[in-house]
């Protein structure tokens, strides 16, 4: 995985919207995408399709990675419960 935040110091991080960012710390959080489509009020549709563009401007292959990317590149933080 350092490959991958080494790969993004040398370029542009990619720009994530407001929807993908909420989306990945929901995620993070252990929200399914159900629970994410209650929380933000996007259908569920709309979640994978966030998740989705999220995962492809991360280069991840899905989304725990594209969630593992965002918290290692500091898009998102961890929150404690």
């Amino acid at each position: 995985m350092s490959s991958q935040i080494s790969a993004y110091s040398k370029r542009s991080m990619p720009d994530l919207n407001d929807a993908e960012l909420s989306i990945l710390r929901l995620a993070a959080n252990g929200y399914n995408s159900s629970r994410i489509a209650k929380e933000t009020g996007i259908e569920i549709e709309g979640v994978k399709s966030a998740m989705q563009s999220a995962q492809i401007k991360l280069g991840a292959t899905n989304g725990l990675q594209a969630v593992s990317i965002a918290i290692r590149c500091g898009y998102i933080g961890m929150e404690r419960r």
